[in-house]
């Protein structure tokens, strides 16, 4: 998963569930990387016929120079697997190689189709004259690297799953699960809705008034501590699951990231309620319903606020009771 607020580094973990690799392994992979040379350009010329063949594969290459990327990117790739499947380079690359493949709109069962091809690529190559690994080994290099790259269509399409297309934040799917997932301690969810959106909205136009949210789900997602997930439920809604907070702690935090907003530039306010787990609910239909009241009680009281579920109404610039 790849951590957007920390270090950006993507961290592929291994399928190493009913696939094994030993050094031993590796020392006899290795020590055929002549023969596995062979293997990899006969499969590109072969790969490279089936683009040509394949009308719906054909689509994606523009001309000759595009058809000889491919060719290059695919042998590297495959040479790239003489590499321990163990070590984390040659996972990311199989990774990154998913993802191209899904940023192209290449299907999974083509990707399957296609690569299956190395092994008729062996038995052309097999005879005395060759000394290829042994093919159980071929096999289960491939199967691990084949299980990496199509790992990475499962994790875009879940990750698609749980993420609000305008602002890239958790969905309510995501916030869902994380709230079913608990954390340590009590936890806090949070509903933020903004005080004169719909008039800034009217005014401007849906297009500007998407790009306000856009910016303003960035900001929230910069304010918030690592631990906690930034949402949007729909319209002007956003909401933040707070894990292992208080009473105190949660109030706290909420004045700090709606002070990190840019809401007086944008002429806007934020209102807020807040339901706590286990307090005011377990699952995320409870919590939900306990932050809307509470969130619905700052509103008739004026906007521009926050209440916890057995607290009154603050307004933001006030002093706690």
């Amino acid at each position: 998963m790849l951590d957007e607020r920390g270090s950006g580094r993507l961290v592929v973990t291994p399928p190493d569930r009913g696939l094994s690799w030993s050094d031993d392994d590796q020392r006899i992979f290795v020590g055929h990387a002549a023969a596995w040379a062979q293997v990899v350009a006969t499969f590109v010329d072969d790969l490279n016929a089936m683009v040509r063949e394949v009308p719906e594969l054909r689509g994606y290459f523009d001309d000759e120079a595009a058809v000889e990327r491919h060719r290059l990117q695919a042998a590297s790739h495959l040479q790239g697997m003489l590499e321990d499947p163990r070590d984390p380079v040659p996972r990311l690359r199989s990774h990154q190689v998913g993802m191209a493949h899904i940023a192209a709109g290449v299907r999974p069962s083509w990707y399957v189709m296609a690569y299956n091809r190395i092994f008729p690529a062996v038995h052309q190559l097999e005879g005395p004259d060759v000394a290829l690994p042994p093919l159980a080994l071929i096999r289960r290099r491939w199967l691990w690297d084949n299980c990496v790259t199509l790992d990475a269509y499962h994790e875009e399409l879940d990750r698609r799953a749980g993420t609000d297309p305008l602002t890239g934040l958790a969905n309510r799917r995501a916030i869902e699960g994380a709230v079913l997932a608990g954390g340590r301690g009590r936890c806090a969810l949070a509903l933020l809705d903004l005080d004169g959106f719909k008039s800034l909205n009217d005014r401007l136009g849906h297009v500007h008034g998407d790009e306000v949210l856009s910016q303003l789900g960035r900001a929230l997602n910069r304010a918030v501590r690592r631990s906690d997930l930034v949402g949007r439920l729909g319209g002007d809604e956003f909401c933040i699951w707070m894990p292992d907070v208080s009473a105190a702690t949660v109030t706290d935090w909420c004045r700090r990231v709606v002070g990190a907003l840019p809401l007086e530039r944008l002429g806007l306010g934020i209102s807020a309620g807040v339901a706590l787990q286990p307090d005011d609910g377990e699952g995320f239909a409870e919590l939900y319903e306990a932050a809307d009241t509470a969130l619905y009680r700052v509103k008739r009281a004026g906007k521009s606020g926050f209440a916890l579920v057995a607290s009154d109404v603050v307004p933001w610039g006030h002093p706690l009771p």
